[in-house]
């Protein structure tokens, strides 16, 4: 099974995502859009695992520490790739990113116990992908920088608090990738009634 770990993005923020991605293939052809549906942040994708590491794993995950509810936010548009060739069009995040941080690297710590899968290289950039570069007239970055102006997206909007995060199976269709939840781990700990 093809898999990763991600947050899984409320109805709400992906019908946001979704008007943005409307607008911007208004103003753009040549690019995939990743379906509304499937619009989550990936926190590390893990590869082609069977059923039974996949439990090893979980059980592991489910006993990280505890910690307060993450508060993220909408960033800006962006691009990953060169500047001739930009391969996605991105929404970035704000907010209480070191924190998502903080529990990106617990989870890369988990994972690198679980399946000796080693922990990536390069820095984790907290984003989600709107959409795939398949192909650009001239100019690509300044066309895509001029829909984004043009789109009206502000930076700040609150994602609901951030109090878990899943393991998704991936399918790839000719369509794209197919996404369905195989488990979901709580992080945050139950109010104590005593603190109330």
């Amino acid at each position: 099974m093809r898999c990763l770990l991600a947050l899984v993005l409320d109805e709400d923020v992906r019908a946001d995502l979704a008007q943005i991605q409307d607008r911007l293939a208004r103003s753009v052809d040549g690019i995939r859009w990743v379906a509304s549906a499937n619009l989550h942040l990936t926190l590390q994708f893990l590869g082609e695992w069977d059923e039974q590491d996949l439990e090893g794993l979980a059980e592991l995950l489910d006993e990280l520490p505890q910690r307060k509810p993450l508060q993220l936010e909408l960033g800006e548009l962006g691009l990953l790739g060169s500047k001739q060739r930009p391969r996605v069009v991105h929404m970035g995040l704000g907010g209480e990113v070191g924190r998502l941080q903080d529990l990106v690297a617990e989870i890369g710590e988990t994972v690198e116990l679980a399946l000796g899968l080693p922990r990536e290289k390069r820095a984790w950039f907290p984003h989600i992908t709107l959409g795939r570069v398949k192909r650009l007239h001239p100019g690509p970055t300044e066309q895509l920088k001029a829909a984004f102006l043009e789109c009206g997206h502000e930076a700040g909007r609150p994602l609901s608090s951030v109090t878990s995060f899943s393991l998704l199976i991936s399918q790839l269709k000719p369509s794209g990738a197919l996404y369905r939840r195989w488990r979901e781990f709580g992080f945050v700990a139950e109010p104590d009634v005593a603190d109330e």
